[in-house]
């Protein structure tokens, strides 16, 4: 997420005006598109950074998604319930 924010002033200067991202849940280690959730409750390790909170913890996102609408954008997380 921190690699998103860091291009996000180049994204905006495409025109872009909202992000549709990986579903941000825990997967296993074999799960690396986010569609195995083992926990809809913690971040996966791999998306987290210091910058933005605790590794795993819902503020990650929160921070994420804060900065992503400082930019002007939206964000879509993507979510699949079925697999």
């Amino acid at each position: 997420l921190l690699g998103i924010i860091q291009r996000l002033p180049y994204l905006r200067d495409l025109g872009v005006t909202a992000l549709w991202i990986t579903p941000v849940y825990v997967n296993p280690p074999a799960g690396y598109h986010g569609y195995h959730p083992v926990d809809f409750e913690q971040v996966d390790p791999a998306l987290c950074s210091p910058e933005l909170g605790p590794v795993g913890s819902p503020e990650v996102v929160r921070q994420f998604v804060r900065i992503v609408h400082e930019h002007g954008m939206k964000v879509v997380f993507d979510v699949v319930v079925n697999h």
